[in-house]
């Protein structure tokens, strides 16, 4: 290659990265507020919204997500308040993870396969999903490409600032989301595989491990006792072949399930392909470095199963930082491929983007979330004053008053009902419904409150006609002639 071509060259390699980081921006933009908000992410915008809770959440145990909601707080300082505001920075955060993805695959193969990775990362409905999304995930996946990023680099040139700048992104990340403490085995092998070769070597990778220790002390002191108590998690246990195939799907096709498993078959024989392409074809990218692959993507998958089977944990999302891998596995299989066998290659990678892109349609055009809007639009249109609403779960709250304020309604959760004997529940029942002639009963995942329906059985006992109107996962039940006897 000449002198005057390698700027052409690069030129046109940076045209197409920015293009397919546009197509990813896109993606991620598309529709965002089709979707209802939910109970997590009205939590997101009230924590975000009061001082008081956020300086709670880094003294008090129960919440995994505090500089989420301290970043969230800034950003809504200066972006503006609302749903909107929230899930669009989400998609920033989405479409700065492609960039350091582009910067994280240079680092380990060669541009073609670095490329690829890039196109089904921004056509990846799982990432797409979490970066619509006003909760943590697209943020952690992005800080855990940068982690992951500064890793790699540390282990290869060395240096303090460098080791220093891992260790503190780890710091933030964990402080993002506990489950991320995962990624800490999985970077521990990775090093012994990759071997840091900079300056430091080996004295310099043991003393930032141990380093890692100090921000994690305190989720520590936390967490166990948290997890060896009897607290319920709210996930329904599963086995391994339940979670193994949900994280297949999801990483794959998105969360909807609105799409056929054989769909991923493309994609899981790219990513096969790409496991055995250290030794297929070592120009690609070396042997250790797909193991390390490997590693990040089983490690932390095969330790929170392991732990769901103790106390039930486990959700695909909680393991998006680990989305890079199979992406980057994908990649290489279909560079190998297109060095090998040009039409196969064209075609498994038309099927994994078709699929993808099937996913993403999907998820911008059906409704998936629970629909608190269309619940409270009903809502809004047939209430009273003096209205009672009751909320099970309580956790429902939150989204249905986002769409729908109480005004001269009450809101109120209701009781928790699993365990409680008759007797009390009758006694609080009549305690909140006293006085209204009108009850309304917003149900959605109601099993974690009420698994009997003994709340639905007592309100019908004490009214005189009910009106059901089913909502996607929302369930509005009407009460009219509510009386309680003396």
């Amino acid at each position: 290659m000449t002198s005057e071509g390698q700027p052409r060259d690069n030129s046109r390699s940076l045209g197409l990265v920015l293009l397919l980081i546009a197509l990813g921006f896109a993606l991620r933009l598309w529709h965002l507020d089709f979707q209802s908000i939910w109970r997590d992410e009205a939590d997101s915008l009230e924590f975000a919204s009061s001082p008081a809770f956020l300086r709670a959440l880094f003294t008090q145990p129960g919440h995994n997500a505090p500089l989420y909601y301290t970043l969230l707080a800034g950003w809504q300082a200066i972006a503006g308040r609302g749903l909107f505001s929230a899930r669009l920075f989400s998609v920033l955060w989405g479409t700065c993870g492609l960039a350091l993805l582009w910067a994280f695959c240079r680092r380990f193969v060669r541009q073609d396969a670095a490329v690829w990775a890039l196109l089904f990362a921004a056509c990846s409905p799982f990432w797409v999903w979490y970066s619509q999304e006003a909760r943590v995930y697209a943020v952690l996946l992005t800080v855990s490409l940068l982690a992951s990023w500064l890793y790699t680099d540390a282990l290869e040139r060395g240096g303090i600032r460098r080791w220093a700048g891992y260790v503190l992104s780890m710091a933030v990340l964990v402080y993002l989301h506990f489950m991320t403490l995962w990624l800490v085995p999985a970077h521990l092998i990775m090093g012994l595989l990759l071997r840091p070769r900079g300056r430091g070597g080996w004295s310099a990778w043991v003393a930032a491990v141990a380093m890692l220790c100090l921000p994690m002390a305190p989720l520590a002191g936390w967490g166990m006792p948290l997890l060896l108590s009897s607290f319920q998690t709210g996930h329904a246990p599963a086995s391994c072949g339940d979670m193994l195939a949900g994280l297949m799907l999801g990483f794959t096709l998105g969360p909807s399930g609105r799409l056929p498993a054989w769909l991923t078959m493309p994609a899981l024989f790219l990513a096969l392909l790409g496991a055995a392409g250290g030794w297929l074809i070592p120009q690609l990218t070396s042997r250790r470095t797909t193991l390390a692959l490997l590693v990040w993507l089983t490690v932390p998958a095969v330790g929170l199963m392991a732990l769901s089977h103790w106390k039930p944990l486990f959700a695909e999302r909680y393991l998006i930082f680990t989305l890079p891998a199979p992406l980057l596995l994908m990649a290489l299989g279909t560079a190998w491929l297109w060095r090998t066998r040009r039409p196969l290659a064209l075609a498994a990678s038309a099927a994994v983007l078709a699929a993808s892109l099937m996913g993403v349609a999907v998820q911008g055009t059906r409704v998936i979330k629970p629909d608190f809007r269309g619940a409270a639009e009903y809502f809004l249109a047939h209430r009273q004053a003096g209205d009672l609403v009751l909320f099970l779960i309580p956790q429902a709250q939150g989204a249905f008053a986002y769409y729908a304020p109480a005004g001269g309604s009450v809101y109120a959760p209701a009781p928790f009902a699993n365990g409680l004997p008759p007797a009390k529940l009758d006694a609080a029942l009549g305690r909140l419904v006293n006085g209204h002639r009108r009850v309304w009963l917003v149900e959605s995942e109601p099993a974690w409150w009420d698994r009997a329906s003994a709340v639905r059985a007592w309100l019908s006992a004490h009214a005189q006609s009910s009106q059901e109107i089913a909502f996607h996962l929302v369930t509005l039940v009407q009460y009219s002639g509510v009386h309680i006897s003396p």
